[in-house]
């Protein structure tokens, strides 16, 4: 293919590299804009290359330019089936043209390990010679250190298990001291494997400079925490799965950190060995294996900046009074130490099994959660509980709005899983679906009335809503204006009397769309 070929073929023969399959849609309305309208064409190519989900745009635009060619007999390291095409002044003058575009390109996602072609499972995979590859071949010969001139983050992810797998020496190429986010997102790496595994990531981490942004979604520890303020003294954004207590102290250093988000390691029930300052920190995201693990992380840290608050216990098994005594202690502790907090997020694992539901007793959810209440700053609440854990009522709603007139998001989750579900599912079809806990509800006025006291609320997401017709369609409560309210969800309306389905869904949505016109209304029954 000439090198001298047209942007709009360019486009024609790389589209569907651009995007993953969530996106393309819009993509490709950007690819047809650009294709009719010359005027929107720089604005829609920065777009489209901005962010890559692979280097299969890139490989395609070296063969659509003339520079590389498919080779389906260059496949015996499983690698890139591309080779060189054309001569020394073909690459020049075509190296010049992908340079236009790679320049673009501000993020990229790549797959770090392959499965060697000669061996479908990996076995006497041999070891063979890094430079012995396409990208290998063509970075020595246009002599660059630097594929992507100007990748700002880079993201490895692999979805399947790394066992049988090798790593590909062509993702070190593409990584360059530009690079300012750093993201590893593998499923899972075999025993076996773990120490191979560090040691490659290791030599990533040191192609890559006083980074802004770590995140490590891997259980294998591949952070040398103690050279982490050294290496990276700016870093502002740290995501790790799993720290030991000792290693806590490290973050100390890290003075830019604003956002961080882990999880204390198994068996690992230590505090920090000493009180620890994070005085930039704005979001904390945590959670732990033991019953008062995120308490004893906060009685032992400094956070005084600290805005926002997201928790989560994920013991195999859960005691109820285990958990109200954890969120008890950690509400006071974030109530006393963080006065500028105005989010908070507590989640309950949706995989946690055996639970010992014996020795308690619903809480209400306004009880559960007091300490906070007298935070008047609050504008984000969040909470995900069991079933058999909390109840709320109308009471629940007065009481939160009364204490916090400024909320704009409010998400009510009860988490169940996949057997629960089940019975519950029985348990409704045996009732009739008409039947509501008389301890888990919203009703009509409450909700009215909350969304009244909180003009600015935008997002509401209950589970349960008891729907009266008669009485709820002809309620004389109605709020003095429309309210700005932008998403209602609802879990489940439990109708009081019987009624056809479709009727009451017809009457529902109605209702809601009187009271909340700008919302986009989802509910089922």
């Amino acid at each position: 293919m000439s090198p001298a070929i047209l942007t709009e073929d360019i486009l024609f023969h790389v589209v569907s590299h651009l995007s993953a399959t969530h996106s393309r849609s819009a993509r490709r309305t950007l690819v047809r804009l650009a294709r009719v309208h010359s005027t929107f064409k720089k604005p829609a190519l920065a777009v489209l290359w901005r962010s890559l989900p692979s280097a299969e745009a890139l490989e395609h635009l070296l063969c659509a330019i003339g520079i590389a060619q498919e080779d389906p007999q260059n496949d015996h390291h499983g690698l890139t089936h591309l080779s060189l095409n054309g001569t020394l002044e073909t690459h020049r003058s075509g190296w010049e043209r992908f340079q236009e575009y790679s320049v673009l390109v501000r993020e990229i996602t790549l797959d770090p390990f392959f499965v060697p072609a000669q061996h479908p499972l990996g076995f006497g995979f041999s070891s063979f010679d890094p430079e012995d590859t396409f990208w290998g071949h063509l970075t020595s010969t246009f002599g660059i250190t630097s594929i992507l001139p100007c990748l700002k983050v880079v993201t490895l992810r692999s979805s399947d298990s790394v066992r049988f797998s090798t790593f590909n020496p062509d993702t070190l190429r593409f990584l360059n001291p530009s690079i300012r986010g750093f993201n590893v997102d593998v499923a899972s790496v075999s025993p076996e494997g773990r120490w191979k595994f560090a040691q490659f990531f290791a030599t990533c981490f040191s192609s890559v400079e006083d980074l802004d942004v770590i995140a490590l979604n891997t259980l294998v520890p591949v952070l040398d925490f103690e050279s982490l303020p050294q290496l990276h003294s700016r870093l502002r954004r740290l995501t790790v799965l799993s720290i030991q207590s000792d290693e806590l102290s490290h973050l100390a250093s890290l003075q830019n950190l604003e956002y961080l988000s882990i999880g204390m390691a198994r068996r690992d029930e230590r505090p920090p060995d000493l009180p620890i300052k994070l005085l930039q920190l704005r979001n904390l995201t945590l959670s732990s294996y033991q019953s008062s693990g995120l308490s004893a992380f906060l009685a032992n840290v400094d956070v005084p900046q600290l805005q926002s608050f997201s928790g989560s216990m994920s013991q195999s098994r859960q005691n109820p009074k285990e958990v109200y005594e954890e969120l008890s202690n950690v509400l006071r502790l974030l109530v006393a130490k963080c006065p500028a907090l105005i989010s908070f997020s507590w989640a309950t694992d949706r995989w946690v099994r055996n639970d010992d539901r014996s020795g308690a007793g619903a809480l209400q959810l306004a009880e559960l959660v007091a300490p906070l209440l007298s935070v008047r700053t609050i504008r984000n609440f969040s909470a995900s509980f069991r079933p058999y854990m909390i109840s709320y009522t109308p009471s629940d709603f007065r009481a939160f709005a009364q204490a916090w007139p400024e909320l704009e998001t409010l998400e009510l989750r009860i988490v169940t899983d996949e057997n629960e579900a089940d019975e519950n599912e029985a348990d409704e079809n045996e009732a009739d679906g008409n039947e509501a806990d008389e301890n888990a509800y919203a009703d009509f006025e409450s909700l009215v009335s909350f969304a009244h006291h909180c003009p600015r609320l935008r997002r509401l997401h209950i589970p349960t809503f008891k729907f009266d017709h008669a009485a709820d369609t002809t309620a004389t409560v109605r709020p003095p204006v429309s309210h700005w309210l932008q998403s209602l969800y609802v879990e489940t309306v439990v109708l009081s009397a019987k009624q056809p389905e479709d009727e009451a869904s017809e009457s529902f949505l109605r209702l809601m769309q009187e009271v909340f016109p700008e919302a986009d209304i989802d509910f089922g029954f």
